[in-house]
C-alpha cells in the first residue's frame, strides 16, 4: 500500500451558527447518532488558521453503521470567535457543494423534510455513481446542501452517508490530484444535461472503501464561479479528513509530486478518548481543505 493513500473518509466537518438549531435536522431527520464530542475548552487556532485561542463544540454524527464503518458530520459551533457568513447558494460555486446519503425512501425522507420544517432545494435526476438517478437536495437549517438518493437493495433501512459533491473547475486536474492520494476513477458522465445546467461528473472511490464516492463536478453552464469558503469559521462546509497509516510517510512522498507540502501538525480533540490527533492539511487544486489525519486502518475494522 502506498503511504499517501488514504483508507478512510472520517468526516466532513460543516461548520454551523448555531450548533443545537443545526444537529435536529442530522440527529431527528436522517437518524444519525452523535458518536463522538469534544468539549469547548479553549484551543490554539492556528491548525486552522485563526489567530489566538478559539473556542468550539464539535459533535461527530455516525449513521447506522458506527465509528469504525462510516464517516462522520463533523458538525462544529464557533463559539469564540463565533461563526460568520452563509454556505454558497449555487451548486455551481467551486469547492465542497453537498454531502449524500443514500435513503431507503426518497419520497419519504423528502415528505418528512418538509413537515418537519426543512427546505427541498431541488429535485432532479443527476450523475451519481454508476448511473443518472433521482436525486433530493435538502437544505439544512444553515443552508448547507444535502443530496438523497435511492439506496439499492433492501438492506439499507436507514440515512447511509454514500457521498460528497465537489465542484471543480478542471476535471481533469482534479482527478489527478485525488489519483495521488488514493482515489480511484470509478464512472464518467460528460455534458448530462441537469435542471440547473450542464455537468460533466467524474464518480471516484478510495480502494480501500468502496462504500463512499467523490462525485466531482464541473460545469459547462453555468460557468463554475467563487472560491472554496474561508475562513475556517465560515459557515458551511470547510475541509474533509482522509485517514492515512502513517501521516509522516504520507508528506514524504506527497512532497515529492507536490508543491509546498507543509509539516504535519496536531490537532488537540477536547473531551474525547483521542485527546487529539496528528494531521497534514492539504488544499486540492481550487483550495479545498483536505486533511490527512494519522488513524491506522486497524482502527477502521468495520470499513467495507
Amino acid at each position: 500500500m502506498v503511504a499517501a493513500h488514504i483508507h478512510s473518509l472520517l468526516h466532513c466537518n460543516v461548520n454551523s451558527a448555531d450548533l443545537s438549531s443545526a444537529a435536529p435536522f442530522y440527529e431527528d431527520l436522517l437518524g444519525q447518532v452523535i458518536g463522538m464530542r469534544t468539549t469547548a475548552d479553549p484551543v490554539d487556532g492556528a491548525a486552522l488558521g485563526m489567530a489566538g485561542l478559539n473556542t468550539t463544540l464539535v459533535w461527530f454524527f455516525y449513521d447506522a453503521r458506527g465509528p469504525r464503518s462510516a464517516p462522520a458530520i463533523e458538525l462544529m459551533d464557533w463559539l469564540d470567535p463565533r461563526a460568520i457568513g452563509e454556505p454558497p447558494a449555487d451548486l455551481h460555486h467551486v469547492g465542497l457543494a453537498a454531502v449524500g446519503y443514500a435513503v431507503p425512501s426518497l419520497a419519504d425522507l423528502r415528505a418528512g423534510a418538509l413537515d418537519k420544517g426543512y427546505r427541498v432545494a431541488a429535485d432532479g435526476d443527476w450523475p451519481l455513481g454508476s448511473s443518472v438517478q433521482p436525486v433530493v437536495r435538502l437544505l439544512d437549517v444553515d443552508g448547507v446542501s444535502v443530496e438523497l438518493h435511492g439506496a439499492s437493495g433492501d438492506a439499507v433501512t436507514s440515512p447511509l452517508f454514500s457521498h460528497l459533491r465537489i465542484t471543480v473547475r478542471d476535471l481533469e486536474a482534479s482527478v489527478r490530484w485525488y489519483g495521488l492520494i488514493g482515489f480511484l476513477p470509478s464512472d464518467r458522465y460528460e455534458d448530462v444535461n441537469v435542471a440547473e445546467g450542464v455537468v460533466s461528473v467524474a464518480s471516484l472511490r478510495p480502494a480501500a472503501d468502496p462504500s463512499l464516492s467523490l462525485e466531482l463536478t464541473s460545469w459547462s453552464t453555468p460557468e463554475v464561479t467563487g472560491a472554496p469558503i474561508g475562513p475556517a469559521n465560515h459557515v458551511g462546509f470547510y475541509r474533509i479528513a482522509l485517514a492515512v497509516d502513517d501521516v509522516a510517510a504520507a508528506r514524504a512522498e506527497l512532497a515529492a509530486v507536490l508543491p509546498d507540502v507543509p509539516q504535519p501538525i496536531w490537532v488537540p480533540l477536547p473531551g474525547t478518548k483521542l485527546g487529539g490527533v496528528t494531521v497534514l492539511f492539504l488544499t486540492d487544486p481550487d483550495g479545498v481543505v483536505v486533511e490527512l489525519v494519522e488513524r491506522p486502518r486497524k482502527a477502521m475494522t468495520a470499513r467495507a
